[in-house]
């Protein structure tokens, strides 16, 4: 796997960390129910806060070295951080923010609208079944 760092730009924003630090994400698999991601397929990807302003990446794609990273991106691995931790997360400020909490992410206006494609999807084959 490669490695590289994914450092703050310079925002007030900062990485957020947990008792489980550690992600895994496959972006590839995010429309299916089947399969986990797993260290072994080509788009997976394992982050790690470090410190709150630089965050390991480790992943088959050819990403290495240092990376100056947006607000927007600092704050989708928060969403991953808090959303994979156990009980309590740990943040350099006091100060909570709503995307932590997200289920979605709501920077992305295309992940939105198929979202929105594949609910409304859903809620028509349910009234079509007779289903509530």
């Amino acid at each position: 796997m490669s490695l590289a760092f994914l450092c703050a730009d310079g925002s007030a924003a900062r990485f957020i960390t947990s008792g489980d630090p550690v992600t895994l994400f496959n972006p590839d698999l995010q429309w299916q129910r089947f399969y986990g991601p797993g260290l072994a397929q080509s788009g997976v990807e394992l982050t790690m806060p470090i410190s709150p302003e630089i965050a390991l990446c480790m992943t088959w794609l050819n990403l290495k070295g240092y990376i100056r990273i947006p607000r927007w991106r600092i704050e989708e691995l928060n969403r991953f951080t808090r959303g994979h931790c156990y009980e309590q997360f740990i943040s350099h400020s006091p100060k909570k923010k709503f995307i932590w909490f997200s289920r979605l992410p709501l920077h992305d206006p295309f992940f939105m609208m198929m979202f929105v494609r594949r609910w409304l999807g859903t809620q028509i084959q349910k009234l079509k079944l007779g289903k509530p």
